[in-house]
């Protein structure tokens, strides 16, 4: 047995990563990665390996733009954040 750190699945990560997007509160990344223990950085070095994780990295970072914009629009966010 391989002792460190535990096997991450992509399929599943991809999955909720997908659905997470989709909530009005979803601004930012880090919102999705910290909660679950993952650096950010590892999103786009496991979107690099597996091409579903990085199909599904593409979408929510699409819904995020769309939330954001959103949250621009009914003025629960400054305009600049969005612009960031």
């Amino acid at each position: 047995m391989v002792a460190g750190r535990p096997h991450t699945d992509l399929k599943q990560l991809a999955q909720d990563l997908i659905e997470w997007s989709t909530e009005p509160t979803a601004l930012n990344l880090i919102l999705f990665s910290s909660p679950r223990r993952i650096s950010v950085t590892k999103l786009p070095e496991w979107a690099e390996k597996d091409e579903e994780f990085r199909e599904a990295l593409n979408l929510a970072k699409q819904n995020i733009g769309i939330n954001r914009m959103q949250a621009v629009i009914s003025d629960e966010m400054p305009a600049v954040l969005y612009l960031r």
